[in-house]
């Protein structure tokens, strides 16, 4: 029998290790104990000096040392740490039975079924979380414990490579938004100059850019569409609409009866990529119903200017009417009851005699 005596300590070999209140006081084989019993050994100096429980009785404790208990009896023992006989992946969940050549790993603070892992399943799991940053530090989903990882040496090139592309990686999202500010930017500048060529006309627009100071440009371009945009996002027309019953039953109560009770409005939200649209199509629109209407009005600028300005008043006009019959709409609705519901409490009044 291979018996070794060692003091207090934190480590012991794996493969064959008990534990007896943190103290490894034995090492012993799980084949040694199966052939002990096998022979009926009459009394093992081993199994007398095992620690018992606290609170057994000694005539107890002394039939037990007279009879060679069995192999399940030893590890049952509630001294007996037998963890290290019965180890379980985490990762792959397969013990020493199903995967007895690979090679097991205890990398973190975990106890209990948590602690073990193949060391190959490990190195997969790693890679899965670093993503293809090998030096990023991987932590124990379990205990939180960062592993330890140690990489080889492979050169002052290397290192100097591999700073370089970390700072790439880093600075990267910084780059992307910055470039992304920087086209919106030139991009509201030049629909900036494209409105006001459309406003003045061609050859107007060109000579008052020429003439205006360049950085005023770089201020004043990118702001036309943040102007148009704002003015889109004033629903001018609902405030209208919430007031209008009433302001049309005081200028002609003939016509427009008094409203009965509160007049609550049904709420309708304009999605952004609407108001978007609205926005950068005003100054088109405005030169194109100014053409249309305004033909002979002359300058240019004024035109445009009338055109937006009949856009705006007789788009206001309907887009009025719609949300006042809207809210109308709205107002009239009723909740009905579900037509089963109806036919069943027709026929219940009808057997009632109701």
């Amino acid at each position: 029998m291979d018996l070794r005596r060692e003091g207090n300590s934190d480590t012991f070999d794996t493969e064959s290790g008990l534990r007896v209140n943190g103290t490894i006081t034995r090492l012993i084989t799980a084949e040694t104990l199966a052939s002990m019993n096998h022979r009926n050994t009459p009394t093992s100096p081993v199994l007398e000096n095992l620690p018992s429980p606290s609170g057994i009785d000694p005539q107890v404790q002394s039939s037990r040392s007279a009879t060679p208990p069995s192999l399940p009896t030893v590890l049952s023992h509630p001294l007996i740490d037998t963890s290290v006989l019965e180890r379980t992946c985490w990762v792959c969940f397969a013990g020493d039975d199903e995967e007895p050549d690979l090679k097991w790993l205890r990398p973190c603070r975990c106890r209990g079924s948590t602690k073990w892992v193949h060391y190959s399943c490990l190195q997969r799991w790693v890679d899965s979380q670093q993503k293809g940053s090998v030096t990023l530090p991987v932590a124990c989903p379990q205990c939180g414990a960062f592993y330890l990882l140690k990489f080889g040496s492979v050169g002052v090139l290397h290192k100097i490579l591999d700073g370089i592309e970390r700072t790439i990686n880093k600075s990267s999202p910084y780059m992307a938004g910055i470039c992304l500010v920087g086209a919106t930017y030139w991009a509201a500048v030049s629909y900036g100059a494209l409105t006001v060529l459309q406003l003045l006309g061609h050859k107007e627009g060109l000579q008052m850019m020429e003439r205006a100071d360049p950085l005023s440009l770089l201020i004043a371009l990118p702001s036309v569409p943040a102007f148009l945009v704002w003015g889109k996002m004033l629903r001018w027309e609902d405030y209208f609409a919430r007031w209008w019953p009433s302001f049309a039953h005081t200028i002609c109560p003939h016509l427009f009866p008094r409203p009965q009770g509160e007049v609550v409005s049904a709420e309708h939200q304009t999605s952004p990529s609407r108001i978007l649209c609205g926005a950068l199509l005003f100054p088109t629109i405005a030169v194109f119903v100014g053409r249309v209407f305004f033909n002979t009005t002359r300058p240019h600028f004024r035109r445009t200017v009338f055109g937006g300005i009949f856009y705006v008043v007789v788009k206001g006009i309907f887009k009025i009417y719609y949300k006042v019959k809207h809210n109308e709409q709205y107002q009239k609705r009723e909740i009905l009851d579900a037509p089963e519901t109806r036919d069943a409490d027709t026929q219940a009044t009808g057997d009632f005699g109701y």
